[in-house]
């Protein structure tokens, strides 16, 4: 191999490792802003939620499109994508269900303590706070709710990580028409 071309190929593999140092960058400053829902609101006009379920989509995806590309070798970048999609999808809509409950179920007890302590002056009880839960877990009105909303949350990351996992494709096609003119 001459020296122009492995200076090239030296050139590429920077550029690569400034581009995964960059997608660090990123998410640590996603993860930071989540810790700070008035910067999040303000900066990019998302709750510290949206960026937890895009997160969680992020490594999702990350890890798959790792597992089915070096692991599995498979070479068909758009059936990653679609793997890595998908499984991303359900992520964050399991993301988005389940900090709605949480959200949901605090501001239920946090409600319910409220009244009790406005009648008898006295907290809810262990006992009392997980018969609540149970009978809010079982009701069908709350999981629909759940449901819905999750999928009102879930939708902006969501979209936001198709968007990248499409990057990922077209950056993949373009490293691998390289690597076959070499």
């Amino acid at each position: 191999m001459s020296i122009s071309k492995q200076q090239q190929l030296q050139s590429k593999k920077d550029r690569s490792n400034w581009m995964v140092l960059l997608w660090i960058i990123i998410i640590v400053f996603l993860v930071c802003l989540s810790f700070s829902p008035k910067v999040a609101l303000i900066v990019l006009g998302v709750t510290p939620n949206y960026i937890a379920i895009l997160f969680a989509e992020i490594i999702t995806a990350y890890i798959l499109w790792l597992i089915l590309k070096k692991i599995l070798k498979m070479v068909n970048f758009h059936k990653i994508a679609i793997v890595c999609c998908v499984a991303s999808l359900v992520v964050g809509y399991i993301a988005a269900y389940r900090a709605t409950g949480y959200e949901v179920a605090m501001d239920y007890l946090t409600n319910i303590n409220n009244q009790k302590i406005e009648k008898t002056g006295e907290e809810i009880t262990l006992q009392e706070e997980n018969e609540y839960k149970r009978k809010l877990s079982i009701s069908k009105e709350f999981h629909k709710f759940l449901g819905i909303s999750a999928i009102k949350r879930s939708w902006a990351p969501s979209l936001s990580m198709v968007f990248i996992i499409l990057l990922f494709v077209k950056r993949a096609k373009r490293r691998q028409a390289e690597k076959e003119k070499v």
